[in-house]
């Protein structure tokens, strides 16, 4: 019988070191759990940057276009796949550091600012997901899915015309899009997620992702991965079609 309770006590103390362990923010924690609370630096980013206020302009005449657009038709079932983005209320901050065989690549100016970029969330049933990023003909950006207490975020990067990446250099095949996991995460939430529609939604997350893998012009093989923190704040809609 002791030998049982003493077995019992060293499972409950390892878990309590385990859950101790996690939800550090150091960069080298693969947190699978999110923290709810207080968002350090948070009040800089509810400001805006001089980026972010041309980007609201931008954003609010597609806003306009799309309300004239639903008006005129407004019998149109395809209405509700018509969406504004509201970018004061769907926003994402990025600082990101981008690294090329372990050597830190030069970056634009805005990555020392915060990059500023849409951001989306939706539920879907037991499920948020929260996707932000940019591009044009090329571009980056950043998943996260929670669910219950848990959570898991990835970064993703594609190029048109051109497929020079790979996951995993066993792969045969080349993509001109991918999604990398990242290996370490954090991620605090200023509220708990109700999972429901209608629900304005702020957060942080810091980020190291896995490496991946893009052919260079001597037709061998740069080892890449990006870290770095990003702020975003969304009003949660329900999951559509599209985003499918």
């Amino acid at each position: 019988m002791k030998q049982i309770q003493t077995i019992i006590f060293l499972l409950l103390f390892f878990c309590l070191l385990t859950c101790k362990a996690q939800k550090k923010d150091d960069g080298k924690t693969l947190n699978i759990t999110y923290n709810v609370g207080s968002i350090t630096e948070i009040n800089d980013f509810l400001k805006y940057n001089p980026d972010e206020i041309r980007f609201d302009s931008i954003y609010l005449a597609y806003d306009n276009v799309m309300d004239s657009i639903k008006h005129a038709d407004s019998n149109n079932k395809d209405n509700e796949l018509i969406r504004k983005k509201d970018f004061r209320n769907n926003r994402s901050r990025i600082f990101m550091d981008l690294y090329n065989n372990g050597k830190a690549e030069p970056k634009d100016e805005e990555f020392n600012t915060g990059l500023p970029t849409p951001c989306e969330c939706f539920t879907d049933k037991d499920t948020l997901f929260i996707r932000m990023g940019i591009g044009f003909f090329g571009g980056f950006g950043f998943n996260i899915e929670a669910f219950g207490k848990n959570f898991k975020s990835s970064f993703f990067n594609y190029i048109d015309d051109v497929k020079p990446y790979k996951t995993d250099l066993s792969d045969t095949s080349f993509y001109n899009f991918i999604t990398i996991k990242n290996k370490y995460q954090y991620l605090i939430l200023d509220k708990k997620p109700k999972f429901d529609a209608g629900q304005q939604l702020t957060g942080y997350l810091t980020y190291t992702t896995n490496d991946y893998y893009e052919q260079n012009y001597s037709n061998k093989f740069d080892t890449m991965f990006v870290t770095g923190k990003l702020f975003f704040t969304c009003k949660i809609r329900q999951r559509t079609e599209w985003d499918r």
